[in-house]
């Protein structure tokens, strides 16, 4: 939440403010959990004493958990394999962009597995007019595109 407070009077003098408190922009948030994520604890429950606690799967000691920090109890599955009980198809057989940066490239999408290329020949609709009021008629054109898969 955000405290965003604005001006009112004449000419934007401030004679009477109002403040009020709303959510961060979705993409705000985004960042903030991604972080977060990235910094993840990684725990298991241990039992003792009549007593769970959770244990740094990398040390053995305990340390204090912060409230403010995500902590994980399994890992991630990972999507890039197949896992049909867990609900994922996998990368395979996906369509990537082998240029630029970011989730849509190959390398990203296809996991370090590579990507195949062919050529296909669409059909489209192409040279669009209005014809008199209301209708609109397209010519259908044929072209060529090349297609990358992942493996």
């Amino acid at each position: 939440m955000e405290t965003i407070c604005r001006c009112h009077g004449v000419s934007g003098d401030c004679q009477i403010k109002t403040c009020f408190r709303r959510l961060s922009y979705f993409k705000v948030v985004a960042e903030h959990i991604r972080k977060k994520y990235d910094r993840v604890i990684r725990v298991k429950s241990e039992k003792s004493n009549e007593r769970i606690s959770l244990v740094s799967k990398w040390s053995s000691k305990r340390t204090k958990l912060s409230t403010r920090r995500l902590i994980a109890l399994a890992s991630s599955p990972n999507f890039c394999l197949q896992n049909p009980r867990g609900g994922s198809l996998g990368t395979g057989g996906r369509t990537c962009n082998p240029e630029g940066r970011g989730h849509g490239t190959c390398k990203y999408l296809c996991c370090g597995r590579g990507f195949v290329s062919s050529e296909e020949k669409r059909t489209e609709q192409c040279n669009c007019r209005i014809k008199w009021c209301c209708d609109v008629v397209c010519e259908q054109c044929k072209r060529n595109v090349v297609v990358h898969t992942c493996k």
